[in-house]
């Protein structure tokens, strides 16, 4: 059962990948359609390294070694559209073999809405986040997800109004620091009850629905990445990556 806005939704059994795909994994992809001359499919599934531009121009760097120098190979691909990721399910399942000695068919694809909310929230309907918590530090006081932080020195209260405002919003993710990662590993901080990283917060997520993203990214504030956040894309884009989930079809005696 999954707990989606309040309402009890069936799911079938399923595997969820511990991580966001990486870059190694996804080039791993590439190569094995450029080899085999699957040029069409190639073009596709092409990472568009072009949408980590910025006026500023913070994200050069990014743009030329995020998803080819070795520091990153474990951390989510980006910029990959929603075609890209459905062909990425595709080929594991024409190339995967069978898994881990298991019988019976199986397949790999994006996750529904209600079997990624499932995976993160586990049997808590209560919880915010994937850590069985509302709030966002452990009890030492640590952070425990990739995400926009504000600090009370961009909180304004109207106290005519009672109503709070952000300010400072010019101060963004690219003016930490150059020397900070604005993406972390796919497999960082903490892991959930099932063994999963980063089903809040680092990179949003596909699901199987088309231009819907769940869990909210480095470049949300808390609220934002909480397990229901839902956020939209047209394009590739630096924010947004995908996980898979496998469903196994067992063999008929």
């Amino acid at each position: 059962k999954a707990f989606v806005e309040g309402d009890e939704v069936s799911v079938q059994s399923f595997y969820m990948q511990n991580g966001e795909i990486t870059n190694r994994q996804y080039l791993v992809f590439l190569n094995s359609l450029k080899t085999s001359g699957q040029l069409e499919k190639f073009k596709i599934v092409q990472i568009d390294t072009n949408q980590w531009a910025r006026p500023d121009g913070f994200n050069t760097a990014y743009a030329k070694y995020y998803h080819s120098h070795p520091a990153y190979l474990d951390y989510p691909v980006v910029n990959v559209s929603h075609a890209g990721a459905l062909l990425y399910c595709e080929w594991l399942n024409e190339n995967m073999g069978t898994v881990n000695g298991l019988p019976g068919g199986y397949k790999f694809r994006l996750p529904e809405r209600a079997e990624y909310i499932r995976a993160a929230r586990g049997d808590n309907p209560s919880v915010n986040y994937s850590w069985g918590s509302n709030l966002l530090r452990n009890e030492d006081g640590q952070i425990q997800c990739n995400f926009l932080q504000f600090g009370s020195e961009n909180i304004h209260k109207d106290l005519k109004t009672n109503k709070y405002e952000l300010v400072n919003l010019d101060v963004d993710f690219g003016d930490l620091s150059g020397s900070v990662d604005i993406v972390a590993p796919s497999e960082s901080y903490w892991p959930n009850e099932y063994g999963i990283y980063n089903l809040n917060g680092n990179v949003a997520e596909m699901i199987s629905e088309d231009g819907i993203a769940l869990g909210g990214s480095y470049q949300n504030t808390g609220y934002d990445v909480r397990i229901e956040s839902k956020s939209t894309y047209s394009n590739p884009n630096p924010i947004t990556g995908f996980r898979v989930v496998m469903t196994f079809i067992p063999s008929e005696k």
